[in-house]
């Protein structure tokens, strides 16, 4: 009897000491998941900017221009999202915020241009166009142009609280009120233009209740 009683009392006094030990190991874990974040986080603008700075480079652009075709911005723009992530929020990188958020929508601009015009000029009116055929492409076509224009305008938006907020932390990157109004004229161009084509394609090929007209034209 008191045999199976020492037993019993061996068999919890390790199971204890078994869970206190499991305990200890998920602190130690959590610990370390922390000091690694914590490591990894970006706490300055100067911190960021170097950053942005290393990635920017294997990709050949600066703080204004996107790497030539879809994917390798998308790649960039990837970067740059991770990055964003390990900002820390606090004054010192509220600088560093917008302008993470100018360059990702800048690219995302870029990007979706690049797709929309993947017709090359077939992608627009301009060259002329047929009902039953082209009009799906021409409306693809405007909402991803339509998108870019967007997002272009608003990268300048974020440019322009950058610039008045911060001039001299701008300015050090080369970024002017210049950059924001040249970012202003060309994407509102790209949105100018995709709402023509698509109001276009809608007049000439649907009635007012979007039913097509192909019939009714040659098409």
């Amino acid at each position: 009897m008191n045999g199976t009683i020492e037993k019993n009392k061996n068999t919890l006094v390790r199971q204890h000491f078994m869970g206190f030990r499991s305990t200890l190991y998920a602190i130690a874990f959590l610990a370390l998941v922390m000091l690694g974040c914590q490591l990894d986080s970006i706490s300055t603008f100067d911190d960021g900017v170097s950053q942005i700075k290393e990635i920017q480079g294997r990709y050949g652009v600066d703080f204004v221009s996107s790497p030539k075709g879809q994917d390798p911005i998308l790649s960039l723009q990837s970067e740059l999202t991770s990055l964003s992530r390990k900002v820390e929020q606090r004054d010192d990188t509220k600088a560093l915020s917008l302008l993470l958020e100018y360059r990702i929508g800048a690219l995302e601009a870029d990007r979706l241009l690049l797709e929309g015009f993947k017709w090359g000029e077939a992608s627009t009116t301009a060259p002329g166009f047929g009902c039953k055929k082209g009009n799906e492409r021409i409306l693809n076509s405007s909402k991803l142009r339509e998108e870019s224009g967007t997002r272009g305008i608003e990268a300048a938006e974020s440019l322009s609280k950058l610039i008045n907020d911060y001039p001299e932390k701008a300015s050090s990157l080369g970024l002017t009120i210049q950059t924001v109004v040249n970012l202003n004229a060309n994407y509102g161009i790209v949105l100018k233009q995709a709402l023509k084509d698509r109001d276009i394609v809608m007049d000439f090929c649907f009635d007012s209740e979007g039913n097509p007209k192909w019939d009714e034209v040659n098409s």
